[in-house]
């Protein structure tokens, strides 16, 4: 306040230019503010009404006589409610008032650098927002703590705000007010500002989790696609398989050749379920994955998907429904192919039979002619036919023993459940019998040779006279090389019937064909167990009685002989491979299993040895 105060002023004016005093206009302002505030019913209403009491008494005291003074000597002064016209010189004076608490002003200044400290919160939002619409690849999240950071710290600040706007009101200070209601305001652009971020940022997240969602339902149906057409190769494989079976069935391949395709065909059909029920669950996820996508082509191709999964199991079912038929006719193959094996051991332990029988023939006749000369008294020397006899009973009993073998093969053969009267039941049958009427003409002529042998020793020994040509050792002894040529053996299949060169030859060959069907075992020599090439033909001649090495390569015994000249029972020989020649352009090998093939020279890549005769 001025010291001279009460002195009127010559230069301020009021309107109708009568000067007016400074301090009087401050203090109308002062009071004017009083009565704002004192009429507001509020806490700074209150506050404001003690403090102007108290400052009233003291003021009372020390100024009542020089105010009332310049009141009487001024003119009429504008009433108290009416608005006071700010100077322009101190236009700004109403800014620093001393009628705004201090706090207020502090609060209003701390809301504004408040604001402008949002606003840049606010700005840094919105150019994440704006970095992540520009690249898509980039996750909305990153934009979050940003977003989130701005609408919490300018929802605060226009709280803030708002509170000082009422209070500041109340001071009655026009430029002050105007402050706060600008930081009102700029606080609620904010606001909105923030709000409109965090709304951008919120559908920003749902389009990027459609989005999502729609890759992987894509995703999912591409890795399906993937594994169902893995799937699909492998029911068309078993699909295949099957057909394979059922051709070989249809062909009348060997049944241990068709259980094996049967075999392949069981276990790509377990892994082609496997692999299609595997297919149907990718499927299935891709079809729940674009249910939750929401978006109508994902949805389409997955269930697309599901509709190959089913066609596909159609197949496969088809598939696995032939099974149990091709089961029934691999048994109908395996009882064909025993009873065919079973005929051609039979037919080979006749044929075997019939030749003992045509063995004892041959030595009953030179037996009869011996014993004949035997009672007409005649020497030892002059008994001829004894030595032609014993080799012929010699090669009779040897025809017995390989009669006997090929029986026993044959009746092991024989399948249990054959019915058939004309089956080989009925031809083994007729061989035994055969057979048996053998063993007894085989022992009575051992008997009467033995009886003629008997009588022969006590014979005195012959005069030292040279022998007719007629009786000279080397007839006698080509005699049985000559009536053994010729032996004739009976091919099994329809094959026909061949000579072999002699017995031996003749006895190796049809315990070969004994065997047929025997699976094949490498290093195998057992009979009705398991042959391997070698081992089947060792084993055959053995049962003739010539002993042969035990591998391929080393039975090249007996003589070279050229393919001109071949016969029954010459062995072909590789370097790694042997079967044996049984006529009529066919040879009996151990293959898988053992059976009877055409005459050849190559086998796989191997040398070929040649044609060898282990009986030369």
């Amino acid at each position: 306040m001025r010291r001279d105060f009460y002195t009127p002023s010559t230069q301020d004016n009021d309107p109708d230019g009568t000067p007016i005093d400074e301090d009087l206009q401050r203090g109308q302002q002062a009071v004017a503010h009083a009565r704002q505030l004192l009429r507001g019913d509020t806490d700074a209403g209150r506050r404001t009404r003690v403090g102007l009491a108290v400052l009233g008494g003291i003021g009372a005291l020390a100024a009542a006589a020089p105010m009332v003074a310049a009141i009487q000597e001024q003119p009429q002064a504008p009433a108290p409610d009416a608005p006071v016209a700010q100077s322009p010189e101190r236009g700004g004076a109403a800014e620093q008032s001393p009628a705004a608490p201090s706090p207020l002003i502090a609060q209003l200044d701390r809301g504004e650098a408040l604001l402008r400290t949002v606003a840049g919160s606010v700005e840094t939002a919105e150019k994440a927002l704006n970095s992540t619409n520009r690249n898509t690849t980039t996750s909305p999240g990153k934009a979050l703590p940003a977003v989130t950071e701005a609408k919490d710290k300018t929802a605060a600040a226009a709280a803030l705000v708002a509170e000082l706007v009422p209070a500041i009101e109340q001071l009655g200070d026009s430029a002050l007010t105007q402050r706060a209601i600008g930081a009102r305001d700029a606080a609620a652009s904010l606001v909105q500002r923030a709000n409109t971020a965090w709304e951008q940022h919120q559908k920003a997240v749902e389009t990027a989790k459609k989005t999502k969602l729609v890759t992987d339902a894509r995703t999912a149906s591409a890795t399906a696609t993937g594994t169902l057409d893995t799937a699909a190769d492998g029911v068309h494989g078993a699909r295949s398989a099957v057909a394979a079976v059922v051709a070989a069935v249809r062909e009348r391949k060997p049944a241990l050749h068709v259980e094996k395709l049967l075999d392949q065909a069981r276990t790509t059909l377990e892994e082609a379920a496997a692999n299609l029920a595997t297919a149907g669950a990718s499927a299935r996820k891709a079809v729940d994955t674009a249910e939750s996508a929401g978006v109508a082509q994902p949805r389409h191709a997955a269930k697309t998907l599901l509709d190959r999964v089913r066609r596909l199991e159609d197949t496969l079912a088809a598939a696995r429904g032939e099974l149990p038929k091709l089961l029934d006719k691999v048994a109908d193959l395996r009882r064909a192919e025993a009873l065919e094996l079973a005929t051609a051991t039979a037919r080979v332990a006749a044929d075997a039979v019939t030749a003992t029988s045509h063995g004892l023939d041959a030595a009953a006749g030179p037996l009869a002619e011996a014993e004949a000369q035997r009672s007409a008294q005649q020497s030892a020397a002059e008994v001829r036919d004894f030595a032609t006899t014993t080799a012929r009973l010699s090669q009779a009993r040897q025809l017995h023993t390989t009669a006997d073998r090929a029986l026993r093969t044959a009746t092991e053969a024989l399948p249990a459940d054959s019915s058939d009267p004309s089956a080989p039941a009925t031809l083994l049958r007729s061989a035994i019998t055969t057979n048996t009427a053998n063993n007894d003409r085989l022992a009575n002529l051992e008997h009467r040779i033995q009886t003629l042998a008997a009588h022969l020793a006590q014979q005195p020994p012959p005069a030292p006279t040279p022998e007719p040509p007629s009786l000279s050792p080397a007839p006698a002894a080509q005699a049985p090389a000559r009536q053994v040529a010729g032996v004739s053996v009976q091919l099994p299949g329809g094959r026909g019937t061949v000579q072999a060169p002699n017995a031996k030859a003749a006895n190796a060959i049809r315990a070969a064909l004994s065997q047929l069907g025997t699976p094949y075992v490498w290093g195998g020599q057992q009979p009705g167990r398991g042959f391997d090439c070698s081992g089947l033909t060792s084993w055959a001649y053995r049962q003739a009685g010539v002993h042969l090495p035990r591998v391929s390569a080393a039975q090249t015994v007996g003589p070279r002989i050229q393919a001109g000249q071949l016969q029954p029972g010459d062995l072909v020989v590789w370097a790694g491979h042997v079967a044996m020649y049984v006529g009529n352009g066919y040879m009996v090998e151990a293959g898988s299993p053992v059976q009877v093939s055409r005459l050849r020279t190559t086998n796989l890549k191997m040398r070929f040895l040649g044609f060898h005769r282990p009986t030369g």
